[in-house]
């Protein structure tokens, strides 16, 4: 396949299977300006399927950075609260969220951790409905990966962009089970992962403790 036909295959796989849009539902669509063309693929997939309203939300990695560079501890504990009240709205609708996610692995590299973590964690207290629906499963979600040159390059790094970003589509595209027919590829790992579960579940396991050379235990 190429690119196009990757990316194709890609958005049918997360709007008809990863939140399987419904007629009359709203889709959130989340990623970068980097993502673009993908995004209007999904996009696409998700007005075929029935949407009732498709919304968009694009970051950057750098402008990202800049925020967690420059904004205060407070301003980071307090969301706008038109950003809150958009995904309790959304929430409230049922609507289906798809996230693009692809980011460079160093584009944080240097900031304080905790800066990220206060914001992270006022949004989970404040978007409560929001939050609640993604844990206990109410909302329809999901999470593609979209390969970025940032990322390619940092697992290909002895490769020129275009060849790290062929790799990591050829990657994703199997990784995620979109090469050829998606629903037959998703059915079969479906029914595998349950059998899985069965043949666990029948050994009646109270819990598994893992340890490695490494020091995990």
């Amino acid at each position: 396949m190429n690119r196009n036909e990757q990316m194709d295959q890609l958005a049918k796989a997360a709007v008809e299977r990863g939140v399987c849009v419904k007629p009359g539902q709203t889709v959130v669509i989340r990623g970068q300006y980097e993502m673009i063309e993908m995004i209007r693929k999904v996009a696409e997939e998700a007005w075929k399927a029935g949407a009732k309203d498709v919304c968009v939300v694009c970051g950057d990695p750098v402008l990202d950075r800049l925020q967690y560079t420059h904004a205060s501890d407070e301003d980071l504990a307090n969301p706008p609260a038109w950003m809150i009240d958009r995904l309790q709205q959304q929430a409230d609708e049922k609507a289906a969220f798809i996230s693009l996610v692809g980011e460079d692995p160093d584009a944080m590299k240097g900031i304080d951790p905790d800066r990220i973590l206060r914001r992270s964690l006022a949004m989970r207290t404040k978007a409560d409905r929001y939050r609640a629906g993604i844990d206990n499963g109410t909302l329809a979600w999901t999470v593609i990966p979209v390969p970025t040159v940032a990322w390619a390059k940092k697992v290909f790094p002895d490769l020129e962009d275009d060849q790290a970003m062929d790799r990591m589509w050829d990657d994703m595209i199997q990784i995620c089970r979109a090469e050829g027919d998606v629903d037959r590829n998703w059915d079969e790992h479906t029914k595998d992962l349950q059998r899985k579960c069965e043949k666990l579940n029948g050994r009646n396991f109270r819990k598994f403790h893992l340890t490695s050379s490494n020091g995990t235990d």
